[in-house]
């Protein structure tokens, strides 16, 4: 019996493996199609690949809050009902192009394309898996980034997390390809601040320095964010008022009161420029 998935939240953590590296399964964690939580690689192991590699998963730090398991195995090599057996996760295996043997799968056409799917899962539940995974590329983010570093053949150990190795020593092809965030190693993506492209982080609101020589080199389907910090988001929900930003050309700000002296004395006005962010007070 499997563990029941229940609500398909938006942040559902799903491990995608990908077995196209000889020497081992290359597997990546990720919370919804955004959030990079880590980075595994489960060495090869001869006949038993599938009941040895679905042991290492449950050992795996990130066992208790998986939800679901992808599989890329264009070559058959990982028996995905001894995985799911072991395991108790819905296991997807997943492929581009139709199998030669397509007993079992079923076509999925979503606003990225089209996959190819074999499950047990009801197909309700795997249309909001692959929704809410499948957010660029031709590939749901798991098995994207997965495929992508096996590609790669990324050698990193026996199960070991190389998220932070990633975010503190990016490897070559990481100024290329792929970003991940040095204070949180979530996965990097695109976002437009005053007319200039920086690579954001989703998660803890962190932006690189790098501007356009960065985000020039990557391919992204998705439409350009805007990070704000909580303090931002609270700021835009004020109300605007007519007045003089002192920095930047603009005439336009938000503003609240603040109550700064005594009681008995009227309340300080702070403002912030709707253009460029500067901030002043004035008292009444």
């Amino acid at each position: 019996m499997i563990r029941p998935i229940g609500t398909v939240k938006k942040e559902i953590r799903s491990l995608g493996l990908d077995t196209c590296n000889p020497r081992s399964t290359i597997g990546v964690i990720v919370r919804g199609g955004t959030y990079l939580d880590g980075v595994v690689s489960f060495p090869s192991s001869g006949n038993n690949a599938s009941r040895t590699l679905a042991k290492r998963i449950i050992e795996s730090e990130y066992f208790p809050e998986l939800r679901a398991i992808m599989q890329y195995d264009p070559d058959d090599q990982l028996d995905s009902t001894v995985v799911e057996r072991i395991t108790k996760l819905p296991t997807l295996v997943i492929s581009n192009d139709k199998p030669n043997d397509g007993r079992g799968y079923q076509c999925f056409q979503g606003d990225l394309g089209r996959l190819w799917v074999k499950t047990r899962l009801e197909s309700a539940t795997l249309k909001k898996i692959l929704s809410v995974s499948w957010t660029t590329g031709k590939l749901p983010e798991p098995l994207r980034l997965a495929h992508f570093l096996a590609k790669l053949k990324v050698q990193k150990g026996n199960s070991h997390e190389v998220k932070d190795k990633f975010a503190k020593q990016p490897p070559l092809w990481a100024d290329k390809f792929l970003q991940f965030c040095p204070k949180c190693g979530t996965t990097l993506l695109p976002s437009k601040q005053e007319k200039k492209v920086f690579m954001a982080c989703v998660k803890c609101g962190y932006t690189s320095s790098r501007g356009d020589k960065v985000v020039s080199r990557l391919s992204h389907e998705r439409e350009s964010i805007i990070v704000l910090s909580r303090e931002e988001q609270k700021i835009r929900t004020l109300p605007k008022t007519k007045a003089d930003c002192p920095k930047f050309s603009n005439r336009e700000a938000f503003y609240w009161l603040v109550q700064t002296r005594g009681a008995d004395e009227s309340s300080t006005h702070f403002f912030r420029c709707t253009n460029g962010g500067a901030t002043w007070r004035e008292n009444s």
